[in-house]
This record gives structure tokens, sequence and C-alpha cells, in this order.
């Protein structure tokens, strides 16, 4: 016998976009550790989560928001790895430095070792 839940408290669409926000984030950031969790705090049934993934954009919108995260935390990177160069003066720190800046290609061949 299923378990009856309440109505959820937010809309379908508006709970699909917090799914992939949620799913999008690294596992060691989620304030919601799994997806059961998820489920209990939405008021949702964990097939509407499965629905979520069959759904045609999925993919697309993982991707973008993964790439919204990213974006999100590239300051606070790139911070790490001036104060990671800072502390080891390494040619390999640099290189990580300057490649995330764009001013390097990883793995350029053109541009050897420093």
């Amino acid at each position: 016998m299923k378990k009856l839940l309440p109505p959820p408290i937010l809309s379908e669409d508006t709970i699909y976009t917090e799914y992939v926000k949620w799913l999008a984030t690294p596992k060691i950031e989620r304030k919601i550790k799994g997806e059961v969790e998820f489920c209990e705090k939405y008021k949702i049934a964990q097939e509407l989560v499965f629905s979520f993934r069959a759904r045609q954009p999925f993919d697309d919108d993982l991707k973008n928001e993964t790439i919204k995260w990213a974006k999100r935390k590239t300051p606070e990177l790139i911070h790490l790895l001036y104060e990671r160069y800072k502390e080891s003066q390494s040619h390999q720190d640099l290189r990580l430095w300057l490649e995330a800046l764009g001013m390097l290609k990883k793995d350029d061949p053109k541009q050897g070792d420093t």
C-alpha cells in the first residue's frame, strides 16, 4: 500500500528547478543529503523525481545549472589558487593559476613548461 503524501508545497515546475539545482551542487555542499530527504522536504513521491530525470531538457538543465554553480564558485577558486601559488611558488601552481585565468591553454604544447 502506497503512503499518501500531503500535496506538495510548491508547483511541480518549481520543485523540478530546485531538484536540478540540488543535483548540480556537489554532494559535499548539499544541505539535503539524499533524494529521500529531498522528497520528504518537498512532500513529493520519489516517482516524481524519477519523472524529472526523464524530462526532455533534464540533461541540458543539469549541465547549465552545474555551470552556473561553477561560475558562482570561480572567484573563491581563483583566490585559493592564488594563495596556493603564493605559498608554494611552484611552476605547476603558476600554470594552474594562468590556466584558470585563461592566460594559458591547458596542455598547450606551444607554451613550454615554465
